[in-house]
């Protein structure tokens, strides 16, 4: 009810030890989890979504037909004004271009505005699917690897200037950044919207975590300063971070130059790829909607409250471990490198001892098996008991 404050039991244990989770079902055995293994590598989380989702798509399953479905003029106003309104960004509702997830709105993008053997420039550590798919689709991949500078990842943007050549298209830029956690500032986007102009490339700008940003941190949307700058941007959003609803497959591509979206309409057309899931309107209308802000904004508490707890613990007890400066997404991005140990040994440390399962640093980048990415959207209570597990192998192993 209007005026009343809900309550949101971000506590409770959803259990999807047997549920068709990908990260329970798919990445881990189920004799593994028989001994304790806990999977904090899928970017979801173990809450239960907002009950004004729930009641959006209860309120599509009521009508009963599933057959094909278009998308209202409903769903593209409430992408439009939630974007005016967080980050004003003004567009117009033929600018949104619904999709399935953001990689497939980056194939289309590859295909579209690249060749086979052209170059495409990744930041890195970087989303592993970034890599992956542009490997697939027989780009060549520039790594630009994110340099350390007073304890903080940052572009290296004098390593970009040595790389980039007449066959670099297109510049993958995410932001904030996955899976280091960095917002780029005002400074940090202009730069790269001016490096694009001058060297005529595209960039494709993935935010899908800008919802969660902290420490009073703002989120600068690439394409606000693109349009200054006259260089060219795709940018990428979803619901599917914000609202834990990954895997009801609807994401946008936000495309404001004209020739740019209809070289990106005619190429999806081409490949036929799907889009307009049955649910997809639902969960954008249950999302942006008030109560759907509401539950974000609390969920946002709680997981900043487990970034902290968990940073906290590993600088008290944990000092070999490092954790650079991080202000957003719901990911955590850990050097072992002090601890000294083979590649092989940090794994079967983790995953046999510590009884983890996160994402290996091999994924994001040439530069960092020694890292690993940790997944900390999961109940206080089960943090608390990974963290202690942790403290209790490095103890026994005498690595702290």
């Amino acid at each position: 009810m209007k005026g009343i404050d809900i309550v949101y039991n971000f506590d409770k244990d959803n259990d999807r030890k047997n549920s068709t989770s990908y990260k329970w079902t798919f990445e881990i055995e189920k004799d593994e989890i028989k001994k304790g293994l806990y999977p904090m590598t899928v970017a979801d989380m173990e809450f239960d979504v907002s009950d004004s989702i729930k009641k959006s798509i209860l309120k599509r399953v009521e009508r009963g037909v599933f057959g094909y479905e278009a998308l209202s003029e409903n769903y593209y106003n409430a992408v439009k004004n939630r974007l005016k309104l967080k980050h004003n960004l003004d567009i117009e509702n033929s600018d949104i271009i619904e999709n399935t997830n953001a990689i497939v709105s980056l194939s289309i993008a590859l295909q579209a505005f690249s060749d086979i053997g052209d170059e495409v420039i990744i930041h890195s550590p970087g989303y592993m699917n970034f890599f992956t798919t542009t490997q697939l689709l027989d780009r060549k991949i520039l790594e630009s690897p994110l340099a350390v500078i007073d304890d903080k990842y940052e572009i290296d943007f004098e390593q970009m200037e040595s790389i980039v050549t007449p066959k670099t298209k297109i510049l993958i830029f995410c932001n904030p950044q996955n899976p280091t956690g960095n917002v780029w500032s005002l400074e940090d986007v202009t730069k790269i919207c001016e490096f694009a102009k001058r060297h005529n490339i595209l960039i494709i700008s993935d935010e899908l975590h800008h919802d969660f940003v902290f420490n009073g941190v703002k989120h600068i949307m690439t394409e606000n300063i693109s349009r200054k700058i006259g260089s060219k941007c795709i940018t990428l959003i979803s619901p599917g971070k914000s609202f834990n609803v990954s895997g009801c497959k609807t994401s946008c591509a936000i495309i404001t130059d004209e020739k740019i979206r209809n070289k990106f309409v005619e190429t999806k057309e081409k490949l036929r790829f799907p889009s307009a899931h049955i649910f997809a309107e639902s969960i954008i209308l249950g999302a942006y909607s008030e109560e759907g802000e509401k539950w974000q904004n609390a969920v946002k508490e709680y997981i900043f409250e487990n970034k902290k707890i968990f940073i906290n613990f590993v600088k008290e007890k944990l000092p070999k471990i490092k954790i650079r400066k991080t202000d957003a997404t719901y990911l955590l991005w850990v050097d072992f490198s002090e601890l000294k140990l083979s590649d092989e040994e940090l794994e079967k440390l983790l995953k046999e001892k510590c009884l983890i399962k996160v994402s290996d640093g091999k994924a994001f980048g040439s530069f960092y098996s020694q890292c690993r990415r940790f997944n900390i959207a999961i109940q206080r209570e089960k943090l608390f008991e990974i963290l202690d597990r942790i403290y209790n192998v490095f103890e026994k192993e005498n690595l702290n």
